[in-house]
């Protein structure tokens, strides 16, 4: 088996857990939206608010996961009018350039999103309206780096002529 064909193994098993954790937040969030309001009905001793924050934390995580399987998947916004004008090796060319910023700034989501979380650890601290620690609901920034980083890799790693959409 050839290393691309194993890259391309390892980014789609990487691209099915993304999109299984993202729907499983989602139908977290649902449930909570769907549960929020009959707990507050029957007077269970909790205000609403901690629904409104669990809910942006969890849009928070769908907003990092859902922009890399985006990336992977070729389905963000795209100038697609314009670089179809283009002469194919100019076209390989900026994708290649996008992708390559893309990793970067994927990369830098990493190292800056691991300090915000390692410091937050270390602060401690529980979200606003509930008990839970803060610090697991950031982790969306490296993780949602990494998989930019990979996704983006992956583009790169292939063979030209392969698929041109740009980030």
């Amino acid at each position: 088996m050839s290393a691309q064909t194993q890259l391309e193994r390892i980014l789609v098993a990487l691209e099915r857990a993304t999109a299984a954790v993202a729907a499983g937040i989602l139908a977290a969030m649902v449930a909570l939206l769907a549960f929020g309001p009959v707990q507050a009905a029957l007077g269970l001793g909790r205000p609403i608010q901690w629904l409104t924050e669990l809910a942006e934390y969890g849009l928070l995580q769908l907003a990092f996961l859902g922009g890399a399987l985006a990336l992977r998947r070729g389905s963000h916004p795209a100038l697609g009018t314009v670089v179809e004008r283009l002469p194919a090796r100019t076209r390989r060319m900026m994708s290649a350039a996008a992708h390559v910023a893309t990793g970067t700034l994927g990369a830098l989501l990493v190292v800056l999103g691991a300090g915000y979380v390692l410091s937050s650890y270390a602060v401690g601290g529980p979200l606003d309206t509930i008990a839970l620690p803060k610090w697991p609901f950031y982790l969306c920034y490296p993780i949602g780096g990494a998989l930019i980083v990979a996704f983006s890799a992956g583009h790169l790693a292939r063979p030209p002529g392969g698929s041109e959409e740009s980030p």
